[in-house]
Formats: structure tokens, C-alpha cells, sequence
């Protein structure tokens, strides 16, 4: 899993180890990352076990709410940030909840975004 493609042309190559030590590499992959232009919230990793990494990018500053809603739409927590910044960046603990998918909501100045992730 990269959790911070490049935008743009991303070249990979699987190793893979065997139980008994055997190795062989696979050839180089690309893979195209297109940047989302609408898209400023970035939640990673995910899955997710403990701990969620939000990022945040856009002028606008000031207080942000976060909202953990589970697929039912109910809320679960809710959390208050001051953004001083063109990128935000926050990490949030989930290891309360169970395993499942959820919702986190993102509003703030000419900000409203709502992402799925899931919890392992």
C-alpha cells in the first residue's frame, strides 16, 4: 500500500519472500495517480487499525468540525480543530470502534467533504 502516491507516473516492483527464504522480484509497474482537484480532504491509512491521518488542503482558515457518523448515520464523536494553514494534518484515534465501515464528515470555511474508511 502507498499511502502517498506521487500525482502523476508512480513505478513499482513486487519482491516477494517465501517462508523458506526463497526471493524473486517481479517487473516494474506504473501506475497513473490522478489528483482529485475536487477532492482536499485525504484520509490514510486505509484501512485503518488504531489511528486515522487526516489531511486537510485549501486556503480557507479557521475552526473545522469533524464528525464520525457509523453506515446507519449516526453520529459517534465529534471533534473541533483550529486551521492556520494551507494543509491541515490530524490524527485521529478509532481504536474505540469496531471493526466496519464508517463515515467521517469534514466542514468548515467553504469546506463540507464526507469520506468512507473502514476500521479493521
Amino acid at each position: 500500500i502507498d499511502d502517498s502516491p506521487a500525482p502523476g507516473d508512480n513505478f513499482y516492483r513486487l519482491t516477494q519472500t517465501d517462508v523458506n527464504g526463497n526471493t524473486r522480484k517481479f517487473g516494474v509497474l506504473k501506475v497513473r495517480f490522478v489528483l482529485d482537484k475536487k477532492s482536499v480532504l485525504q484520509l490514510t491509512p486505509n484501512p485503518v487499525v488504531n489511528r486515522l491521518e487526516l489531511q486537510l488542503n485549501n486556503q480557507e482558515k479557521g475552526i473545522l468540525t469533524i464528525s464520525l457518523f457509523d453506515m446507519q448515520g449516526n453520529i459517534l464523536k465529534k471533534w473541533r480543530y483550529s486551521k492556520t494553514d494551507y494543509t491541515w494534518n490530524q490524527t485521529l484515534s478509532v481504536s474505540e470502534f469496531t471493526a466496519g465501515t464508517y463515515l467521517i464528515r469534514v466542514i468548515g470555511n467553504n469546506v463540507n467533504e464526507t469520506k468512507t474508511f473502514i476500521r479493521q
